[in-house]
């Protein structure tokens, strides 16, 4: 009962925040692990499933909204990894979902016709559960270094790549810029201040520190 009055009041955060609704990973895991936990008497098993969707879905949030601003000490080795355990989970969240009542019950109500279910919305919910939860642990490690992290200097970074402006939703414009021996594209909207930048310049960075990574707050050039 405590996580389900959290969600909500995670979710009443969102919208007062400005978004019309929550992001596509919360949607997806409401439909899934609300209705998986309905059935459940145990209220250690029901703690369990809730930790869990409170843990992935607002991890999912975090990476989606700080990840552009966080640079990875172990990025290189975290990728690799989740491309393996996002292999493993696809056939693993495929079961869980399909031999579920409830949510089978639920996405015949939503989508009557049986192969837009199978050829499109099954697979689309799987491939969204199972990277939501590859993604989750970043977030956190992002968020804590936000709120946790040691105050740095300006640090000198490289700019190894910028890609055009595109007006879209999320990122205007992305860089990849070498900040302490690690490469990382991070988003340039809000946080850059200056004229456009060049490949091979250097630019001032600050922001937090931890042991797994450094957080951006804002960069300008050098």
């Amino acid at each position: 009962m405590l996580l389900e009055i959290l969600y909500r009041r995670f979710l009443g955060l969102i919208y007062v925040g400005g978004l019309s609704r929550p992001p596509r990973c919360i949607t997806v895991f409401t439909w899934v692990l609300m209705p998986l936990s309905k059935p459940m008497t145990s209220p250690l098993t029901r703690a369990a499933v809730l930790t869990a969707f409170f843990f992935v879905s607002l991890g999912a949030f975090l990476d989606l909204v700080q990840g552009g601003r966080f640079v990875f000490f172990y990025g290189a080795q975290y990728t690799q990894a989740a491309l393996v355990a996002f292999l493993f989970l696809l056939p693993a969240c495929a079961g869980l979902l399909l031999t579920q009542p409830r949510f089978t019950a639920q996405m015949q109500w939503r989508y009557p016709t049986r192969w837009v279910r199978w050829l499109f919305i099954n697979p689309l919910i799987t491939v969204i559960t199972a990277g939501a939860i590859v993604v989750a642990p970043r977030g956190w490690l992002a968020a804590g270094t936000w709120a946790f992290g040691t105050p740095q200097a300006p640090l000198v970074a490289k700019v190894i790549s910028v890609e055009q402006f595109r007006a879209r939703k999320g990122c205007d414009q992305h860089a990849t810029l070498s900040l302490l021996s690690v490469q990382a594209t991070i988003c340039l909207a809000d946080h850059y201040v200056g004229a456009p930048l060049r490949t091979d310049q250097e630019v001032f960075v600050s922001g937090k520190a931890s042991f797994t990574g450094f957080f951006i707050g804002n960069f300008a050039a050098k």
